[in-house]
């Protein structure tokens, strides 16, 4: 009876470890950014780039960091995956911040998706100035896809353009150009996707003579 008790009270403790140290291998999760989803490890790939850039698709670009334990990054990132004992720890997104696993962080990797494209042209017509003369605006500065911009006056012997490529996060200022009084100066861009020119600012000319045209011409690049 001592005997079988014992074995019984060896078995009930073992299974007890056993239940503990399951849990303690699932915990995702002393990291400050919650909501991590966890994956058993599937093996030798899965330390790799290729393998977490097939995984999450849409053309995710992964880079992997070899370094062990608790880590910190100061750039939030469209995935962050973690690497502890058996287990994998994906954060989509993973936010800037402090991260740790349990068991411990043996490496990690940080993967950002393509950007999704942004086309938010501003323009603004300079003037009048001088005799009286004009100027375009092509401000990029709120895109992350290069533009093209356009800039349109009329003299007494018609229609002028010129046309610019305005890179993301860049300003181009035309140089001031004679208008023909009670026309019209424009500045448009053309959209991407349609490839039809869309008009941004519209000013009447008028007559007379202004202070001379203060302004930088040419390209500007702003600190974002």
């Amino acid at each position: 009876m001592f005997r079988r008790s014992s074995l019984s009270f060896v078995l009930g403790a073992l299974l007890s470890l056993t239940s503990v140290g399951a849990v303690f291998a699932d915990q995702p999760v002393s990291s400050a950014p919650s909501g991590a989803t966890t994956l058993d490890w599937p093996g030798e790939d899965a330390n790799h780039e290729p393998y977490w850039e097939a995984f999450l698709g849409n053309g995710y670009d992964c880079t992997k960091v070899n370094e062990a334990g608790d880590f910190a990054t100061a750039d939030a990132h469209d995935a962050i995956v973690v690497k502890g004992g058996q287990l994998n720890f994906i954060w989509q997104p993973g936010s800037a911040g402090a991260y740790s696993a349990s068991p411990e962080v043996s490496h990690w990797f940080y993967c950002d998706g393509p950007k999704q494209e942004v086309i938010a042209p501003a323009g603004s017509i300079g003037g009048p100035c001088a005799d009286p003369a004009y100027y375009g605006v092509f401000d990029n500065t709120a895109s992350n896809v290069t533009v093209r911009f356009r800039f349109r006056w009329y003299t007494s012997i018609g229609r002028h353009t010129v046309k610019k490529e305005v890179p993301a996060g860049a300003i181009y200022r035309t140089w001031e150009h004679w208008s023909k009084p009670n026309t019209y100066v424009r500045v448009g861009y053309r959209d991407p996707d349609t490839m039809r020119w869309v008009n941004l600012a519209t000013q009447l000319t008028v007559k007379g003579r202004y202070p001379v045209c203060e302004y930088k011409r040419g390209w500007d690049y702003p600190s974002p």
